[in-house]
């Protein structure tokens, strides 16, 4: 499979069919799905069968490996058929090399049975970052920035800036 996700022409399929509204949540370590397509749902297919996911504010952080200082990390956020979240840490590189295009970060290839619905970059500074560890509020101004992004399926492209 390979980074467009589990699509195999007409049959199957993973992918997310709104935007999720992916955001840090209301309290520490967690993350929020506020879905915009003008429901209260994030609507998803996992091998071609269709899920929701309602939307949900303080779903706790997959614990994963620590990203050090002056790093950029891409990590990706998934649903199961559940609707149970979880998170993949992707290559870590030194922001600087990234910004000037020495190199680039990938997102991580999702499982055949997850959907991948957005994620979000990381890029430090002066404080080490650890998902589910670390708030992302803490994150901010001169410890660096939080990205967050929706999409349908895992984009191919590399990130090089």
């Amino acid at each position: 499979m390979g980074l467009a996700g589990n699509m195999n022409g007409a049959r199957g399929g993973n992918e997310c069919m709104n935007n999720c509204g992916l955001a840090e949540g209301t309290n520490t370590i967690t993350l929020k799905l506020v879905a915009g397509n003008g429901t209260t749902d994030t609507e998803f297919t996992i091998d071609g069968q269709l899920y929701t996911k309602d939307d949900t504010d303080n779903i706790a952080m997959t614990v994963l490996g620590v990203q050090a200082i002056v790093t950029s990390v891409l990590y990706l956020v998934t649903l199961t058929s559940a609707g149970v979240l979880a998170i993949q840490k992707g290559n870590e590189e030194l922001t600087a090399d990234v910004t000037s295009g020495k190199s680039h970060l990938e997102w991580p290839e999702p499982a055949d049975d997850v959907c991948a619905i957005g994620g979000y970059r990381v890029d430090t500074n002066t404080i080490t970052y650890t998902s589910g560890v670390t708030d992302l509020a803490a994150i901010g101004s001169d410890s660096g920035t939080v990205t967050y992004f929706d999409f349908n399926r895992v984009p191919a492209a590399p990130v090089t800036t």
